[in-house]
């Protein structure tokens, strides 16, 4: 779903900004194939070339949180997404996890999507 909502937003010729919090290296402790660093690698790696899919307008930063730490962080989450904001022309809309997913993380993110959305009058997706 996000992937389809960001080419149609990028066909518009809006400006989109991608915020990666953590490279869910944590997603797999067990793996006999894939140490958390092997797999954070991997998961950056995917990330680039989704992204690279959409085009060359299209930015996007990695935080570097740690996997699973989000909700330890949330003030610092909030921070990021303000600055984000702060830093995009016109109107904004922030596409964010659904804040009550059941996934720690996700539910992290959106809940400080929509704690700024309010705060801001921004869309919040």
């Amino acid at each position: 779903g996000a992937a389809s909502l960001l080419s149609h937003v990028r066909a518009c010729d809006a400006d989109v900004r991608v915020l990666l919090f953590t490279a869910g290296e944590n997603s797999h402790p067990h793996s006999t194939t894939h140490t958390q660093g092997r797999l954070k690698q991997v998961r950056l790696q995917e990330f680039d070339a989704a992204l690279s899919t959409l085009g060359p307008s299209v930015t996007s930063r990695y935080l570097e949180f740690d996997d699973g730490s989000l909700a330890e962080h949330s003030d610092q989450v909030m921070q990021e997404i303000v600055s984000e904001l702060c830093a995009a022309p016109g109107p904004v809309s922030i596409v964010a996890p659904y804040s009550r997913d059941g996934h720690a993380d996700h539910e992290a993110l959106g809940q400080a999507a929509l704690a700024v959305g309010r705060r801001s009058r921004a869309t919040v997706l």
